[in-house]
């Protein structure tokens, strides 16, 4: 039971869908990667929320020349639509938990055409380099899905998206090619470190899967022990001292019609005989 229990592999967090999880899974680690995961869209809605008021602040404290509607219009539309994602996850149903990935390239696209607008047309604007700030939380999100796939699709776009934001942007405010650079490999170290942080916690979650189903087990087979153990005494008091108990009463009645004497022995034969059973049984039950 325990090596069946360190051999299976747990499903991917990806794939907890209605239509993923099989009769096959063993449901004790499919309800542990299912709970897991939605601690992590949790987690991801709550992070989300940060980064909702930071793209708000942005726009409040630190406006652009230019397009300002354009982009307090946005940083609304996306305070709606964060909203939206976290009553769709609130439930924690399978399917929204499965698909809130994709939340996580709605956030890469608004900050990427904040940056954009913000970077290009407003040339010597502090904004879009306020917002390209964003986009290094977004590798945070994305190491809450738990799923290392997901997580490297998307911080690739993230850094892609940074880079592509801050070359486009880059004649405009002027920066050198090694700022630009350095600022890359800041981006890009923090998302390799987010998908091994994935990985690690899946890895985790796997582990403690494979416990909880060695747990379950080792409960089964120690019930059916318990069960065993309570029919094989049940059959032995049955078969053996109440045989003779039951011998004793027949004796009993014999000897109280006839008054034989062989009556008698036979009942002291047969109380002797159950007494010697009982102690017999109460001694293997309680040595002491």
């Amino acid at each position: 039971m325990a090596t069946e229990a360190t051999t299976a592999e747990p499903p991917e967090i990806g794939a907890i869908g209605p239509r993923e999880v099989t009769a096959a899974e063993p449901p004790e680690i499919t309800a542990v990667v299912l709970e897991h995961a939605r601690r992590g869209v949790a987690l991801q809605v709550a992070l989300r929320w940060v980064l909702v008021g930071f793209v708000a602040l942005t726009v409040v404290t630190v406006p652009p020349p230019r397009f300002v509607g354009v982009c307090a219009a946005m940083a609304g539309g996306y305070a709606l639509w964060a909203l939206a994602v976290a009553q769709l996850t609130r439930r924690g149903h399978p399917s929204a938990v499965r698909m809130a990935w994709l939340a996580l390239l709605v956030d890469v696209v608004v900050l990427g055409v904040l940056t954009l607008l913000t970077g290009v047309a407003t040339p010597q604007s502090w904004t879009a380099d306020v917002f390209t700030t964003g986009f290094l939380l977004i590798p945070v999100l994305a190491a809450t899905q738990l799923r290392a796939r997901v997580c490297a699709a998307v911080v690739i776009t993230t850094a892609a998206v940074y880079v592509l934001a801050a070359i486009a942007t880059r004649d405009a405010n002027e920066e050198p090619w090694a700022s630009l650079v350095l600022r890359s490999l800041v981006i890009v170290g923090v998302a390799l470190g987010c998908v091994g942080l994935s990985r690690i916690q899946r890895s985790r979650v796997r582990t403690i899967g494979r416990l909880v189903q060695a747990r379950s087990g080792l409960l089964a087979e120690l019930t059916g022990l318990e069960e065993r153990a309570r029919r094989a005494l049940s059959e032995h008091l049955h078969d053996g001292a109440l045989q003779y108990v039951l011998a004793a009463r027949f004796d009993l009645d014999d000897a109280r019609e006839t008054g034989a004497p062989a009556a008698f022995d036979r009942l002291e034969q047969a109380l002797a005989e159950s007494t010697r059973l009982l102690r017999s049984t109460v001694a293997e039950l309680h040595p002491a």
